[in-house]
């Protein structure tokens, strides 16, 4: 959920190549295309474990499927019962 649009290397937890964290990348189609099709070669210190997808079709299918799928930060209270 919400990569599309989100910078890369943001989630606190996951501990991210040196040129992902340095990238300034925004995931959106323009980064999102050359990434998918070929993880190493867009970024060669990449941890992205996967085949390259040369069929630019099936990168673009993806990519609108990822940018579908958005929803509200969770909210967190103060409620405790």
């Amino acid at each position: 959920m919400n990569i599309y649009g989100a910078p890369a290397a943001e989630l606190k937890d996951y501990t991210y190549s040196k040129g992902l964290e340095d990238s300034g990348w925004v995931w959106d189609a323009e980064t999102l295309d050359p990434y998918i099709a070929d993880a190493q070669k867009a970024m060669p210190d990449s941890k992205m474990l996967s085949d390259p997808m040369p069929d630019a079709k099936e990168r673009a299918d993806i990519i609108a499927y990822l940018s579908t799928l958005r929803a509200p930060a969770p909210t967190v209270t103060d409620d405790v019962n």
